[in-house]
C-alpha cells in the first residue's frame, strides 16, 4: 500500500538545529501544504490560517499545547 502523504514528509531529514524544533517538522510541512492548497501561500498568510483554526488543527499537528507557529517560523523553513 502506497504512503500517504504525511507518512512521506515524515521521511524527511529535518535539517534544523536543536534550537528550532519548537514545532514537529511533519506537522509545520503539513500545515504548509494544507494552508496553500487552501490558497494561502505567504508565510503570514499560512500563520493566519493556523491562528484561525488553532484549537483543532494545532493538536491533530502535534502542536504542544495546539499553539500554532508564527510567520517568522514558517518563513525559516
Amino acid at each position: 500500500m502506497p504512503l500517504s502523504l504525511v507518512e512521506r514528509l515524515g521521511e524527511l531529514t529535518d535539517p534544523r538545529g536543536r534550537q528550532g524544533r519548537q514545532y514537529p517538522m511533519v506537522g509545520l510541512l503539513t500545515l504548509c501544504l494544507v494552508a496553500i492548497l487552501a490558497g494561502d501561500a505567504t508565510p503570514e498568510a499560512i500563520a493566519q490560517f493556523g491562528r484561525l483554526r488553532q484549537k483543532r488543527l494545532g493538536h491533530a499537528l502535534g502542536f504542544r499545547n495546539g499553539n500554532m507557529p508564527c510567520a517568522n517560523t514558517i518563513s525559516a523553513l
